[in-house]
């Protein structure tokens, strides 16, 4: 927002653009306030997560395996970094002590029903994943944590996406290893 009130821009001229996540955001962005932007374009973004997650059959199952191709791309990394190997090794070493206990408190979690904290554990993962081009489970997580916040969730259905979610990153782990042992 502050970009928009800055004096050297035109407020009555600037758009965005985006897809997927970053479509989801030019929607938000154009949303609140609309006052301040000429124009909103939105590619493949979520305009209603009701309506998403009320016809979500077709997404189920990505919700069941882990995506055919699914690759490691680490080169928002290697940009964040300049091209440094040692922080890539570090931030690899961090996701790979920290994230197995995540998904064991996930599980716990749901044992407890304790969904809110399940929806917030998603929330939390969902940049680890996308720091490391994990585009499917970061997208999982995004089910998860979206579909929670939706009033009328499926416990059984957000159960097995977070079952879903939990295998699914552990099939990644030994990659993750092996990646950050080729560096």
């Amino acid at each position: 927002m502050r970009l928009l009130r800055a004096p050297c821009i035109d407020g009555g001229r600037i758009a965005g653009r985006g897809g997927g996540y970053v479509g989801d955001r030019v929607l938000a962005a154009v949303a609140f306030p609309p006052e301040l932007w000429a124009a909103g374009g939105d590619m493949v973004g979520i305009p209603n997560f009701v309506t998403f997650l009320e016809n979500t059959s077709e997404y189920q199952p990505m919700l069941n395996t882990v995506e055919a191709g699914t690759t490691i791309n680490l080169s928002y990394l290697m940009d964040l970094s300049n091209g440094d190997v040692h922080f890539v090794m570090a931030i690899l070493e961090a996701f790979l002590s920290e994230v197995p206990a995540s998904l064991q408190d996930l599980e716990l979690l749901v044992k407890q029903n304790n969904w809110d904290q399940v929806s917030k554990l998603a929330h939390k993962l969902k940049p680890n994943f996308a720091m490391l081009g994990l585009k499917s489970l970061q997208e999982q997580a995004l089910y998860i944590e979206v579909g929670i916040q939706h009033v009328a969730f499926d416990t059984v259905k957000m159960a097995s996406a977070v079952d879903a979610l939990v295998a699914n990153t552990r099939l990644m782990l030994p990659l993750l290893a092996l990646q950050k042992n080729t560096l």
